[in-house]
């Protein structure tokens, strides 16, 4: 499984920003973590996991979630 980077830009944020909303992303911090790590974009700015909006994020990945095995189903 690979991910598809797109780069963000504060300037351009309408244009370089995730189609919706509060979805988890993979995100490139560049403010404290200065790495790979989780977060999300709040329909204003980037936040980290844990809802902090003081980072930097430059680049940003959708999460592709696998499927579940065949044989699993939920619990009704």
């Amino acid at each position: 499984m690979s991910v598809e980077w797109k780069p963000f830009d504060y300037a351009r944020k309408a244009e370089t920003k995730p189609r919706h909303a509060d979805v988890l992303c993979w995100i490139i911090e560049e403010f404290y973590e200065q790495a790979v790590t989780l977060g999300y974009f709040d329909g204003f700015t980037w936040r980290t996991s844990w809802g902090s909006d003081d980072c930097s994020v430059s680049w940003w990945a959708e999460i592709q979630y696998p499927d579940p095995p065949p044989d699993w189903a939920p619990q009704a």
